[in-house]
């Protein structure tokens, strides 16, 4: 299964062992996993938690794997010695930060997936977890599987996801009047200005893409006064080094394009766009502000194209801008968790010791899932 030797394992029952391992141990098997498992998204990818844990935590990301019987079925890859990653926000000293759990289940059973953590939190006897943006059923499943696990929802974010259609003509249709007369005209604008779009496919074209689009997106919130309206952990240098050598790896891999709007042979607008079969997501939108519109013109020229390349969904990430919602998207509840062994006001206590940041976003401190209204 391309599994090196174990730094531990302990059998959990009678037919399920956890052990932890090294990353790099781990990734024939992830490989193989990714590639049977078309749900799984490009963050799930081994290259883009590989390219994580080199740029915020050297060193100390470690793989949980859950075995059942002889076959290795899931794997939880976690900072495993406690070290707080250089990102604002990150998960606090005393709770190590996680991510996605990675299944070979096609059908992206959340019981496994709340299997694996269940184990993991056994061996580490309840010691908490963080994980980001996860979907309220797998909660609501874990808890079903391990009724000691307790979950403490620190807060909740807008994913909004935009369905597309087959055809163009169908998506713009759709649309209301206001909306589509906005679309059409955008794209009237681009055929009178000489503006076309392009996807670059190349791993090394995609990661100067990925670069400039995000100097530009720096630029121009230097020259607004933005700086306050971005996440922290996007101001970071660190942030856009690691996003440059993600969409590098990616690329390589067929997991990632950039999307650029071209006017008068300079680009004015661009995205990095994560893809998975038939599913885009976009990451770090950025346009020039010097001619207003161009993001509008980017928008619908973006959208276009990838129904010309039969893309089903368009994921646009976590945020509540305005235009995303322009353009269809409807928003898919995600929420940021604690979860452990102890009772949800010891793990509030917990987090809100560890870092003012934590503190801020603890919204309630109760074992219920329900996003807030």
């Amino acid at each position: 299964m391309g599994r090196g030797a174990a730094c531990w394992e302990r059998t959990i029952d009678n037919d399920r062992t956890v052990s932890l391992i090294d990353l790099d141990d781990a990734e024939e098997w992830w490989r193989k996993a990714f590639s049977a498992n078309p749900r799984l998204s490009p963050q799930q990818s081994f290259e883009w938690v590989r390219t994580w844990s080199r740029y915020f935590a050297p060193g100390s990301c470690r793989v949980y794997a859950l075995s059942q019987g002889s076959e290795l079925c899931a794997v939880l890859p976690v900072v495993s010695d406690g070290r707080k990653p250089p990102l604002p926000g990150s998960a606090p000293p005393d709770i190590n930060d996680s991510f996605d759990v990675i299944t070979h289940d096609v059908q992206q059973n959340p019981e496994m997936a709340a299997m694996a953590i269940a184990a993991v939190l056994e061996e580490r006897r309840g010691r908490p977890l963080y994980l980001q943006s996860v979907a309220p059923d797998l909660l609501a499943t874990l808890q079903r599987v391990d009724a000691r696990c307790k979950c403490l929802v620190i807060g909740w974010e807008t994913n909004p996801r935009l369905v597309l259609p087959s055809s163009w003509e169908e998506y713009v249709e759709r649309l209301g009047v206001n909306q589509r007369a906005d679309l059409r005209r955008n794209t009237r604008r681009a055929a009178e200005g000489d503006m076309s779009f392009r996807f670059l496919a190349e791993s090394d074209a995609v990661a100067e893409s990925t670069r400039l689009g995000l100097a530009q997106r720096r630029r121009v919130w230097s020259e607004h006064g933005l700086f306050e309206k971005i996440p922290l952990a996007q101001r970071e240098p660190i942030w856009d080094e690691f996003l440059i050598e993600a969409a590098r790896s990616l690329a390589a891999s067929g997991l990632a394009l950039s999307g650029e709007l071209v006017s008068d042979h300079e680009v004015v607008g661009s995205m990095l766009v994560l893809q998975r079969q038939d599913h885009f997501l976009g990451y770090c939108r950025s346009s020039e502000r010097s001619v207003m519109g161009f993001g509008a013109i980017f928008d619908a020229l973006f959208l276009r194209a990838a129904i010309d390349r039969g893309v089903h969904v368009m994921d646009y990430g976590r945020g509540g801008e305005r235009y995303k919602y322009r353009l269809g998207a409807v928003d898919t509840a995600l929420c940021d968790v604690v979860i452990g062994h102890a009772r949800p006001i010891t793990l509030f206590t917990i987090a809100a010791r560890a870092t003012p940041h934590l503190a801020r976003r603890l919204v309630r401190h109760r074992t219920s899932v329900t996003p807030k209204q």
